[in-house]
């Protein structure tokens, strides 16, 4: 990237960090707003030693404390939530304490951050954000830090300094963050109710987590997810009989309201599925519903639904052949790899099972069907490498074009997909998750990369008919995008291109935090299995690459194109 790419970048995560930082403040917001401000006004700026890791036994308030240090010890103290962070309510007014709400989100932040006291009991809190998470749990990363200003207003209580007003929510270092709460998949269905669908979400650990989950889980989906994209077991209306869940002997009884028992058999099934999936783990063993104070004797679903893993082997391209690389050799996948080298591809798309491949050759992309049969399916010119779905769909795009998405079935009829990325100025790649749930697009705006994730909007016979009006938005390494795929069910890789030539490589969970890869010495594209170690990278002269512990290693030579997997 030139210099004023990077501007470009810059001023575009800038913005986005800004937004979420506001929308931040609907929710967090109590008696005062949390806005993005500029430089700190005048005042005497008192520096906190966020360098060193809070205890998770804070103190409370002493005497003679100033609006500075109650500020901080307030901030210091949202890392306890055991008692209703009961110690971070004792530095606030009885009025404020009965009020403020902890659960509203968290914004994090890095060090230091910076308190000013401007004097009559106006304080402000600089920090710089760098993600936060919502009412719900859902977690947003910025792609580069935000300054963000925080007002409170105390007042004295028998000659003690105390809050009076103060936004909702809590402000935490991200490495304290990551210590204090814990990644959770919660789990909605597809419309056909044939996949379960992993939801991530971040809740503090503690007594209350599961009941939190719970919680989560019947509100409904994510934004980006929410109805028609996924479907729920959940009725409307539906809620805990009892604020909590309770555990014994590894089985967690959630109470219900009544209104669960004149479900159909099947609705209360998947709903069992839905807990169990999203509660399991740690001590948890098994789930119990219990309604009126009565267990409900609901049988397990027998035909429980599982992604199927894909093919471990690298599928490829060598001379004339296309197939499973094996010690530098093609192994053939039968009923497909004559008909797919046939049409001299420089990019393929492959099913799950072998069975299908999207095939982009000189002509276009060509649909190839298990026993060599094949169904053209975009001729335009420019376009990317195909994408598959599990509902017998290739999605395509021209670079030059993102908002001409279109997706054609076996038969070869297309149909346009409405995209909403108005913002997108190229794109490089587009994905479809292997429960055919979401799509990924990896592109440009502003001249910087941009990584997100739609929910698919599908009409009642399967077909695409648009995407999700939100959206998640990762964050992709810095530089000239290169490829993205679907790393797992929950997460994506992208690789972008340094000035200097190198590329890099971040995988971030969807709804999570991001992760820097080892870097390699080319990459030209890059291709998804079955998690990190799946991950395999195509080099400029051929070598494919496997991660494996600190770096990348050449597993094949003398590929020309690497399938992406789905």
């Amino acid at each position: 990237m030139t210099a004023l790419d990077f501007a470009r970048a810059a001023s575009r995560w800038r913005r986005l960090a800004a937004g979420l930082v506001a929308a931040a403040t609907l929710a967090l917001v109590g008696c005062a707003a949390i806005p993005v401000s500029g430089p700190v006004q005048a005042g005497v700026p008192v520096t906190s030693n966020d360098d060193e890791p809070f205890a998770f036994r804070p103190a409370g308030p002493s005497d003679g404390a100033s609006t500075a240090d109650i500020v901080r010890g307030f901030i210091a103290a949202a890392v306890r939530p055991q008692d209703n962070y009961g110690t971070a309510r004792e530095f606030l007014t009885d009025g404020l304490s009965k009020t403020w709400n902890p659960n509203a989100g968290v914004l994090l932040h890095e060090s230091p951050n910076v308190v000013v006291d401007e004097g009559s009991g106006a304080v402000q809190l600089t920090i710089s954000a760098v993600g936060q998470v919502g009412t719900s749990g859902s977690y947003a990363e910025y792609g580069e830090s935000v300054e963000a200003t925080l007002a409170f207003r105390l007042e004295q209580v028998d000659g003690q300094w105390r809050i009076a007003e103060a936004p909702d929510g809590i402000v935490l270092l991200r490495q304290t963050f990551e210590r204090l709460y814990t990644q959770r998949s919660l789990y909605f269905f597809d419309p056909a109710f044939d996949n379960l669908v992993p939801d991530v979400r971040w809740f503090p650990n503690g007594a209350d987590t599961q009941t939190r989950i719970v919680e989560a889980l019947i509100a409904g989906p994510s934004p980006a997810l929410a109805s028609p994209v996924l479907a729920t077991a959940f009725p409307p209306g539906v809620s805990l009989e009892r604020q909590s869940v309770v555990q014994s002997d590894g089985v967690l009884i959630v109470d219900l309201d009544p209104a669960i028992v004149s479900l159909e058999r099947i609705s209360q099934q998947r709903l069992k599925l839905q807990l169990t999936r999203s509660l399991l783990g740690g001590s948890v063993v098994s789930v119990q519903i219990r309604a009126d104070g009565s267990v409900l004797d609901i049988r397990d679903l027998t035909d429980v639904p599982v992604l199927q893993q894909v093919d471990p082997r690298a599928a490829v391209g060598i001379g004339d052949a296309f197939g499973w690389l094996s010690s530098n050799e093609v192994l053939p996948i039968d009923g497909l790899s004559d008909a797919v080298a046939a049409l001299q591809p420089n990019a393929v798309a492959l099913d799950a099972d072998g069975g299908r491949a999207a095939v982009r050759g000189a002509s276009g992309v060509t649909l190839v069907t298990d026993g060599g049969g094949t169904v053209p399916i975009d001729a335009r010119g420019g376009l990317i490498a195909p994408a598959l779905d599990s509902r017998g769909f290739v999605w395509t795009v021209p670079a030059g074009e993102p908002g001409a998405v279109q997706v054609a079935d076996v038969n070869g009829t297309a149909s346009a997909v409405p995209s909403g990325w108005n913002d997108l100025e190229s794109v490089v790649s587009i994905g479809v998750s292997r429960d055919s749930t979401r799509l990924m697009v990896y592109g440009t705006a502003d001249g910087a990369g941009l990584l997100r994730v739609y929910g698919i909007v599908r009409d009642a016979d399967g077909r695409p008919t648009g995407l999700s009006t939100s959206w998640f938005e990762l964050v992709p390494p810095a530089g000239t995008p290169v490829a993205a795929t679907w790393v797992d069910e929950t997460s994506v890789a992208s690789v972008a291109t340094a000035a200097s030539g190198e590329p890099s490589i971040v995988s971030q969970v969807v709804g999570g935090m991001s992760e820097q890869l080892s870097r390699a010495t080319s990459a030209v594209t890059i291709s998804g299995a079955n998690g990190e170690s799946g991950l395999r990278l195509l080099a400029a002269d051929g070598d494919v690459l496997v991660l494996r512990g600190a770096g990348w290693q050449v597993t094949g030579a003398g590929v020309s194109y690497l399938a992406n997997q789905r």
